[in-house]
């Protein structure tokens, strides 16, 4: 912090309110230290990467009226708590190119100077531009080279704007959004690129400190509290979310318990758990040569550690759900996503929520309070006191569907064009949100080469059944039709739904009996029950799907009809259907990890050893 020649008791009556306000608002935090985390920062000369620095050690930092910079020759290590920032010199040349700039799988290097990664383990990488002067057509151009050099660790990416200290919260994201919309940023997908976020961060002003405008000053400590606060939470956030192995098993059975199980499936809960561990604990994955275990989590993509985060997340959220339901408030839930409705003051709201950032290590809230908010794909809105819903598009996605040249099945192309009309009936509540919808609907259709005649004709049938038969036009011709149809689709549970409750009634029906015989030894008959074999005289044939097999189905059961005609055999009913190409992601991705490293080299050197006695 940088001492100022000015009206001492004056300025020192600010700093004591600057003090006070740090205390106050409970967000002036310092890096975990049991949590080490390294993050490298990137950039050019003169964007705030001092700041940055300045500002995670002292919120009360403030920058020097100086125009002379220090240039970072060499790269400098700073440890602020747990959080270790290092400092780079300039990476652009004069053409913005990072031609001096390369990273391998040991460090990072910059103009012949290594920084190693500890471990080996892949730190936080943040590129920091300064919005001082805006983001012009050469800084464009400088994203765009950076993006290219470091693609292959986006997963560890982010980006931080500086100098954003006299811009409030909604004038940073109106910027940033039209930053990003820019031609050229929009068509790299460079916002998808720093998978860790946009950030921004400033400091106080020389300026408002020079002439003592406590006004600004406290606004403008209170935009640096929280966006220093914003910072370290997302360095920091490795293990949010993850599931401690242990304590989700622990969980897992009091679930159970409290549910009424002693036994699932005829399935005791300790060997419900032993098989639950085995699932959690024994993954493994291979990078390079080495074989690494998951010791934190569970596999992404398992059906089981979905469940059981519902399940830890069921355990978390009971003290949240009891406040909702003594105040008659709404409170929704889907994995590690929440929505609840709320009619006191916003700060008794911000309360609870940092309060329940406190009841678990690993859980974090992110919290968005406003009268119009996004959750998961539908846009909610409290207009006057009505809840609005309707389909929640993100800024940053283009309209892409399956385009209709792709080589897929037809009847693909049709599914995608009635389940966007689905999804626009049941999430928008009023009929002229539908209208709005399917307006989107169509120009994303059209912009992906569908006919218009087809898409019309699939409005059409869709509409089939609420619409007069005498209509020539594909859409609904009022709201009561409008509301009709909705009913009769948000009444309609899915697929996936209805298997889900037959399972749970299916194991509510069997622990009902296993409670009642569980002290009890029982003798078993097996009964010779044959179900009767669904495939029995059916002939299924499966194609990859093409185009040039268009007339493939039709062809195979001519020649059937034509073969076996006037023999036993044509009772046999035949079945041609069809799977869809892989995809070129699932063509050139190597899963399965090779032989050679699969290989226990230990017992393949013994029986070497053994052959060779041997002979």
């Amino acid at each position: 912090m940088i001492a100022l020649k000015t009206s001492g008791n004056t300025l020192d009556m600010i700093f004591d309110d600057l003090l006070r306000l740090r205390a106050d608002n409970g967000t002036h935090i310092m890096p975990n230290e049991e949590t080490e985390q390294s993050i490298i920062l990137l950039g050019g000369s003169k964007v705030g990467k001092t700041t940055i620095l300045g500002v995670l050690k002292d919120s009360l930092y403030c920058r020097s009226r100086s125009q002379y910079y220090i240039l970072t020759t060499s790269p400098t290590y700073e440890k602020i708590g747990g959080l270790c920032v290092i400092d780079t010199p300039d990476i652009f040349d004069r053409q913005n190119r990072l031609s001096e700039c390369r990273i391998t799988k040991k460090g990072l290097i910059i103009k012949k100077q290594e920084i190693p990664f500890s471990n080996g383990v892949l730190p936080l990488f943040a590129l920091v531009f300064s919005l001082e002067n805006g983001i012009n057509s050469s800084d464009i151009t400088a994203l765009l080279h950076f993006k290219k050099k470091f693609l292959c660790v986006s997963r560890k990416m982010m980006l931080i704007l500086t100098h954003a200290e006299e811009k409030t919260e909604s004038q940073r994201h109106m910027l940033l959004h039209e930053s990003f919309d820019e031609s050229r940023l929009a068509n790299a997908k460079m916002r998808s690129f720093f998978e860790r976020g946009v950030l921004f961060m400033g400091c106080i002003r020389y300026e408002s400190m020079e002439r003592c405008n406590r006004q600004a000053l406290l606004s403008e400590h209170c935009e640096v509290l929280q966006m220093r606060a914003q910072l370290i939470e997302r360095c920091q956030d490795n293990e949010k979310c993850m599931l401690p192995q242990e304590e989700a098993l622990n969980v897992l059975v009091e679930f159970l318990h409290v549910h009424g199980y002693t036994k699932v499936k005829g399935i005791p809960l300790e060997t419900i758990r032993l098989l639950a561990s085995i699932v959690l604990k024994e993954n493994v994955f291979v990078y390079g040569k080495k074989i690494y275990q998951q010791v934190l989590g569970g596999a992404m993509g398992s059906s089981f550690t979905l469940t059981l985060a519902n399940i830890f997340m069921w355990k978390w959220q009971k003290e949240l759900v009891r406040r909702q339901d003594m105040t008659c408030e709404y409170y929704g839930r889907y994995i590690d996503d929440v929505f609840m409705t709320w009619n006191k003051s916003e700060n008794t709201l911000k309360q609870i929520l940092e309060n329940a950032n406190t009841w678990h290590p690993n859980i974090k809230l992110e919290y968005k309070i406003g009268k119009s908010l996004p959750f998961l794909d539908i846009l909610l809105s409290n207009i006057n006191g009505t809840l609005s819903t309707s389909v929640y598009h993100k800024p940053a996605a283009e309209p892409y569907v399956v385009p209709f040249i792709s080589d897929h099945p037809r009847h693909a192309f049709n599914n995608i064009v009635q389940t966007s009309l689905r999804r626009a009936i049941k999430y928008s509540s009023t009929f002229q949100l539908f209208n709005d919808e399917s307006r989107y609907i169509k120009s994303t259709f059209l912009y992906n080469c569908y006919p218009s005649s087809f898409i019309h004709k699939t409005f059409r049938k869709f509409f089939s059944d609420y619409i007069s038969s005498r209509s020539f036009l594909p859409f609904l011709d009022n709201e009561a039709q409008f509301i009709q149809m909705r009913i009769a689709l948000s009444g309609q549970p899915s697929q996936q739904q209805s298997q889900v409750e037959m399972r749970i009634a299916t194991l509510t029906t069997d622990n009902e009996h296993l409670i009642e015989e569980s002290d009890k030894k029982q003798e078993f008959t097996i009964h010779d029950n044959k179900k009767p074999n669904e495939f029995q005289n059916k002939l299924i044939i499966h194609y990859t799907h093409e185009k040039r097999f268009s007339t493939h189905k039709r062809d195979l059961h001519r020649i059937f009809q034509e073969i076996f005609a006037n023999t036993p055999i044509i009772e046999t009913k035949l079945i041609v259907g069809n799977r869809n190409q892989k995809s070129t992601m699932k063509e050139l991705i190597r899963k399965r990890p090779t032989q050679a490293i699969l290989k226990n080299k230990a017992k393949a050197n013994m029986m070497n050893k053994i052959e060779k006695n041997n002979f």
